[in-house]
């Protein structure tokens, strides 16, 4: 079953974008840089922007197959997926249950992976990712099926974090084989929204 809305522009590679907690607007500032060189399909998730939540099971694992099936109905082939917070945490785990079409994985500042010795910090006022991820902002089995993966990848982190700190994006990165770290100075959790020039220029080193 497709999600949506999905929102597309652009043209050119197919790009596709998961947004993070603050829903799809909180993404549009990369959607909008993604698209002058690619075709960016940028879905909203279940739950947010009154798109409703779907009947049975609730959580990023579920969230990730729809996803892949949402590929698979748009026959796309050498995707980039990319995604930024909780977005990162369902792209980890569309790489991990089958890379499939995926040729590319951009997490930034990216939560889902769980670190031993690196908490995170839940934020507020987004009580769907309760619902999603049950309380936690992690999951214990998604960094072993990682291990294996053969996708290239990139990591960007914003070096001031404050939910997911610096140290848990360096951990995020060796976890994946092979990946990029790009640390970005003076940034947050939104690096893209404090540093774009930084982020742009790392991203566009990585797609092109």
């Amino acid at each position: 079953m497709a999600v949506n809305p999905v929102y597309e522009s652009g043209s050119g590679r197919p790009v596709l974008v998961l947004h993070g907690g603050p829903g799809p607007q909180g993404a549009r500032q990369m959607v909008d840089h993604l698209a002058r060189t690619g075709h960016v399909y940028a879905p909203t998730h279940p739950g947010w922007e009154d798109v409703p939540l779907p009947e049975g099971e609730v959580s990023v694992p579920a969230l990730a197959r729809r996803y892949r099936e949402l590929l698979a109905e748009l026959r796309l082939e050498d995707v980039l997926v990319v995604g930024t917070s909780f977005g990162g945490w369902i792209a980890a785990e569309l790489v991990a249950q089958d890379a499939g079409a995926i040729r590319g994985l951009v997490l930034i500042d990216s939560v889902g992976i769980e670190i031993p010795g690196q908490p995170l910090r839940m934020p507020e006022g987004l009580p769907l990712l309760d619902a999603y991820g049950k309380g936690t902002l992690t999951d214990a089995t998604l960094g072993p099926w990682l291990a294996g993966t053969t996708v290239p990848s990139l990591v960007i982190w914003g070096e001031e974090d404050p939910i997911a700190p610096l140290p848990y994006g360096r951990a995020v990165a060796a976890s994946l084989p092979g990946a990029a770290f790009v640390p970005i100075a003076g940034a947050g959790h939104v690096p893209y929204r404090d540093a774009p020039e930084a982020v742009w220029a790392a991203l566009d080193r990585f797609a092109g």
